[in-house]
């Protein structure tokens, strides 16, 4: 749609712009700084009820995207429990896995010790007292 422009007589592009809640048609021309936009004068009965539906519909969105915050912020509630658990999980796999490598070096730690004291002085004078076999040195 082509208009001509009162200043300069140029041709200039409108743009229809339409609001959702209300059924007003606004033109707006296509040239920066033009002071004739073509809309008509609201009456104070139409402006107040644009009010209240532009306060419906911001408390509309409001309430929205409190919603949707609230279901993040669920959402990342459950894979923070999720993350918790497994955490939990490997701290106690890590435990069992630590006590395991303790008890297999206790265990060797008493196997280097039991054959220090067999090979030792006394251990032989024990041996050789209860008859049993003597170890030898190697």
């Amino acid at each position: 749609m082509q208009t001509t422009n009162p200043n300069g007589g140029l041709p200039e592009r409108a743009t229809e712009v339409t609001r959702a809640p209300t059924s007003e048609v606004t033109l707006l021309s296509g040239v920066q700084g033009a002071d004739d936009q073509g809309t008509m004068p609201l009456s104070s009965a139409d402006t107040d009820e644009l009010n209240r539906q532009h306060q419906a519909a911001t408390k509309a969105q409001a309430a929205f995207r409190g919603y949707l915050a609230r279901r993040a912020f669920w959402a990342l509630k459950g894979i923070i429990r999720l993350q918790a658990l497994v955490r939990g999980h490997l701290v106690r796999r890590q435990a069992v896995a630590t006590l395991q490598c303790m008890h297999a070096i206790v265990k060797f730690q008493a196997l280097v010790r039991g054959r220090a004291v067999r090979l030792s002085d006394v251990g032989r004078e024990v041996q050789y007292k209860f008859g049993e076999p003597v170890v030898s040195t190697l």
